[in-house]
């Protein structure tokens, strides 16, 4: 025989099963906002990167990859070896056409807008540090 508080204790049950499996939802739902880039600096080991896409920034290690969101905004990528070695470059994502016109200008969140999967940084040595060809140390 099944009483009110079975009754409501299936209730809760089911309540509770419904809001775990929405949370879940919501966080797939979010994972599809981020991709991962690899930085790559041919023939330098060592550097750091910096990633910076509108108000979102990031940090990794040269020749690895990082999670980035996806976003409309070119990212400007700087990487850095030491006091002498620097390179920049930025990189357009790509947007599908039935999402280009509702975020272009904004800097709501985008689906299909795709960074390349590796980003490549040509690192030279800074002209300051080089004095008659030869490297100058500089404190």
């Amino acid at each position: 025989m099944i009483n009110k508080s079975n009754i409501a204790l299936i209730g809760l049950v089911f309540i509770l099963s419904g809001c775990a499996g929405d949370g879940q939802k919501e966080a797939g739902d979010t994972s599809r906002h981020y991709q991962a880039i690899s930085v790559v600096t041919p023939g330098v080991t060592g550097a750091h990167c910096f990633l910076q896409a509108g108000s979102m920034s990031y940090t990794t290690a040269a020749n690895s990859r990082v999670m980035v969101r996806r976003a409309p905004e070119a990212m400007d990528v700087s990487c850095f070896k030491g006091a002498h070695m620097v390179g920049h470059t930025s990189v357009k994502p790509t947007v599908a056409p039935r999402e280009a016109e509702r975020i272009l200008g904004s800097s709501r969140d985008c689906d299909s807008c795709v960074y390349p999967e590796s980003v490549h940084v040509v690192l030279a040595i800074r002209p300051q540090s080089v004095e008659k060809n030869n490297i100058r140390i500089m404190q």
